[in-house]
């Protein structure tokens, strides 16, 4: 019997590759949010980057602080900006990823939970300073606009990761 960590996909996404930066392991949890008809969530977020400001979709979540498990971490999250409170599924999927984040290069690995709630629950409330500048808005998306969005959107897969979970 294999493990959980050996069936979750794995996907490396390499946004940035400077050798002399500074790099930092981040952990963070994550939530997949789904409507009733299975439209996902996803948060706009606009960073700053060397190059730019960079645009993308994604999953709601953060960080998991010292002390906190995944799953707390993800419901935290999910009060903390979307001032929302559901019951969460998993881990569901698990994700690496290399990007930039405040100059430095960041592997991430994020850990996914599945969570259903009615689309005009969430109420995208960004909790810290830095949350504020980087979160622009939320958006329902159907898993069609997933797949033929020309919009950088994170995780990789998403679309297919959902069909999986709700077939």
């Amino acid at each position: 019997k294999r493990s959980l960590r050996q069936t979750w996909p794995r996907r490396i996404e390499t946004r940035m590759s400077d050798a002399n930066s500074q790099r930092k392991e981040r952990r963070s949890a994550r939530a997949i949010l789904l409507s009733p008809a299975n439209d996902v969530l996803l948060i706009h977020f606009v960073v700053p980057r060397s190059g730019g400001e960079f645009a993308f979709w994604a999953t709601h979540g953060g960080e998991i602080e010292d002390g906190e498990d995944d799953l707390a971490a993800a419901q935290r999250e999910l009060r903390e900006e979307l001032e929302l409170t559901v019951e969460l599924l998993g881990p569901v999927h698990l994700s690496e990823a290399e990007f930039e984040h405040k100059g430095a290069v960041v592997l991430s690995t994020d850990v996914f939970f599945l969570g259903r709630c009615d689309r005009d629950a969430p109420r995208l409330s960004p909790f810290t300073q830095e949350e504020r500048a980087v979160l622009r808005s939320a958006r329902w998306w159907t898993l069609d606009e997933i797949e033929t969005t020309k919009e950088s959107l994170f995780p990789e897969g998403l679309s297919a990761i959902v069909r999986q979970l709700v077939k």
